[in-house]
């Protein structure tokens, strides 16, 4: 009989013989993140994944698991959480969309990418029960499956699983977590998940199991009434972390931040420097803080609370990243709402005491940004508009054409190219002080990274 977590292949004997031939195929599939529609009417449930777990046995698996939900600071949430985590001497599956350079990031085993051989063992096993499914899984199903399989083969002390949208019915709840971490609550996705805070709470939390504790971060008075709402008879499984944790005497600086973090959970207190941007990072610290003190002690008694201090650790890449980049200040962020726009442009202004210099944009085709483009052209003095190197890209030209309707600027440029802006970009000299701040997708981020980091 099959071991529990046997791929169908002979052992060391792949079906595919690279992990490109294995990308190839799951190609295949409908990706929602990089095609429009199309006549695809798009469905959410979590069926298919429960054939494809049950089929290859996975819920007969004990690794706890942690669901980070939100609409936005998930990343960096789960980043830190793992990194903590790794420093206790855990061995830390994460599983996190989307990615930069490479779809292998997208699961890693203590921070890094997954192997080659451990791609293609577990996906050869979830592709080889495909047929058991009613309708062909997305491509975010059969590789969020493919994550849950190939952690269990890499014997991992902890998942950590970020959700791709909402969480009720979302492909990483298909296992039960231990924990839902909830970050923040914003009104998006709203033709899917609804156009209130209360159902868009309530898609992110509402399936918090039985036995299973529920982190609250920097949420706002009404998301605590309705979270409360949502899971009545729950508020000892509630843990609102700014409740059992205080952040005081902040510092931001060109070099990165730093504050005092007191917890009630140890009666502790401590200073903690990171080299990172925003006024988010302190309370995205404390949330991680509380749940990796919970896992390791209540979880899986690694001693009391307090034991592991406040540890550095590694921001998520692409979020008011610094690189260095000749003369000036260039920092990519990988921000394309208003909300999250905004949020970059203050956090350069507390920072460095300024506003940005130039910005550099780009979105997809079925972004709204004229209210962003205006924006930007308020902002800063020198606007560089680039096609976005994704297949929904927006065309420089479309850019350019929509922001010349929406204001006036010094600098007003658009690029065809990724490689052509970055040329112009090393070109620029002059001034050390100059603040160059790029914006836009994980593709237009990465792509930029590539090119200058």
């Amino acid at each position: 009989m099959l071991s529990v977590l046997t791929p169908l292949c002979e052992k060391g004997v792949h079906l595919y013989g690279s992990i490109e031939e294995l990308f190839k195929k799951l190609s295949t599939l409908h990706d929602y993140e990089r095609q429009p529609p199309s006549g695809v009417v798009r469905t959410f449930g979590l069926e298919n994944v429960r054939t494809l777990s049950r089929s290859l046995r996975l819920e007969e698996n004990t690794i706890p698991i942690v669901q980070v939900v939100g609409s936005k600071g998930k990343g960096t949430t789960a980043t830190f959480l793992s990194n903590r985590l790794q420093q206790a001497g855990l061995r830390v599956g994460l599983y996190q969309s989307p990615h930069l350079f490479s779809r292998t990031e997208r699961i890693l085993v203590q921070g890094r990418p997954a192997s080659e051989a451990s791609w293609l063992q577990s996906g050869e096993a979830v592709l080889s029960h495909l047929h058991l499914c009613d309708q062909t899984p997305s491509r975010f199903e059969v590789e969020t499956i493919l994550a849950y399989h190939l952690f269990y083969e890499e014997k991992v002390d902890v998942i950590i699983a970020e959700a791709g949208l909402g969480g009720v019915a979302d492909a990483t709840s298909v296992l039960s977590p231990v924990a839902i971490v909830l970050t923040t609550v914003e009104l998006e996705h709203t033709h899917i998940l609804g156009d209130t805070l209360f159902s868009i709470t309530s898609q992110k939390i509402g399936h918090l199991p039985e036995d299973g504790k529920l982190f609250v971060g920097g949420v706002s008075e009404e998301v605590k009434q309705i979270v409360a709402e949502v899971l009545p008879d729950r508020e000892s499984d509630i843990v609102d972390v700014f409740e059992t944790h205080e952040i005081t005497d902040v510092r931001l600086s060109k070099s990165g931040i730093s504050f005092l973090m007191s917890t009630q959970l140890s009666n502790s207190s401590c200073v903690v420097e990171l080299p990172l941007f925003g006024k988010h990072i302190p309370q995205t610290y404390a949330l991680a803080h509380a749940v990796s003190e919970w896992i390791l002690a209540d979880v899986l008694g690694r001693g009391g609370y307090g034991e592991w201090g406040c540890t550095s650790v590694e921001g998520k890449r692409a979020h008011l990243e610094r690189v260095d980049c000749g003369d000036g200040i260039l920092l990519v962020d990988v921000a394309h709402t208003m909300d999250s726009v905004k949020g970059a442009l203050s956090a350069c202004r507390e920072h460095f005491g300024r506003a940005v210099d130039r910005v550099v944009f780009g979105v997809h085709v079925d972004k709204k940004v004229d209210g962003l483009l205006t924006l930007l052209l308020e902002e800063s003095t020198s606007l560089w508009l680039v096609r976005n190197p994704h297949p929904k890209g927006m065309s420089a030209q479309d850019l350019y054409e929509m922001a010349c309707m929406s204001g006036e600027c010094d600098d007003l440029r658009a690029y065809d190219s990724v490689d052509a802006v970055c040329k112009a970009l090393q070109a620029q000299g002059g001034d050390k002080e100059q603040i160059t701040l790029v914006l836009g997708s994980y593709a237009l981020a990465g792509a930029v990274l590539e090119k200058l980091a």
